[in-house]
């Protein structure tokens, strides 16, 4: 998130990249104290991903930077929108004071997704861990590998051929069809190409031309 180069004057300024990570970085590195921070300051940034792909949307992205920072330092802790989670009537999400402000704006068409899904109280845990606005209650990344929600993870035995549907592996019982669908992929690559209208482009270099004749009158 916050390369260090030797050609920076202060430890604590930012390179310009950080200003395109800030959604992802933690309270207390964003602070600056005198305590500093440490390697729980990307367990913060795994919890701020997880959001990001549950929701759809990165926390604080409807957010303006400086009220942004306030509300980091202040405690606002993003969350996973579901059911559980997020009020119907209201349009607000559920949590303490300010936290709507750490989710972004969610619009009609996601409202029924949300509330017809439901996370893993697991899930939840691990992100509200994550996310823990006191970095002595949020986990170190050995100790967040033994949480419950990548323990039942480790019991999944989905094979590798059923992860992979609906692909099918080639072989003398299926390659008509196969083939079948490679011809319909081509056919309508034809098609596309065909309809793309390529302009020729002519470059014209008078003015050089020119001063090249200047340059061998000489």
């Amino acid at each position: 998130m916050c390369p260090y180069s030797p050609t920076r004057k202060k430890v604590h300024l930012f390179p310009p990249s950080t200003a395109y990570n800030l959604n992802w970085l933690s309270p207390e590195l964003l602070e600056q104290n005198l305590e500093g921070y440490d390697e729980r300051s990307d367990i913060y940034s795994v919890g701020i991903t997880c959001c990001e792909l549950a929701n759809g949307t990165v926390p604080f992205a409807e957010t303006p930077t400086t009220l942004m920072l306030i509300e980091k330092l202040a405690g606002a802790t993003p969350h996973l929108l579901d059911c559980t989670t997020y009020y119907v009537d209201t349009g607000q999400e559920m949590g303490e004071d300010g936290e709507e402000n750490a989710c972004s704006y969610i619009s009609e068409q996601q409202t029924q997704v949300l509330t017809s899904r439901k996370f893993s109280d697991s899930f939840h845990s691990i992100v509200e861990l994550c996310l823990s606005r006191d970095v002595d209650k949020r986990p170190f990344a050995s100790n967040l590998l033994q949480h419950a929600f990548f323990k039942q993870t480790k019991k999944c035995s989905t094979s590798l051929s059923e992860m992979l549907r609906p692909a099918l592996c080639l072989d003398e019982s299926n390659v008509c069809e196969i083939n079948n669908e490679l011809e319909c992929m081509l056919n309508i690559n034809d098609t596309f190409s065909s309809s793309i209208q390529v302009n020729k482009t002519e470059w014209k270099f008078d003015g050089l031309d020119n001063e090249d004749k200047d340059k061998s009158t000489m």
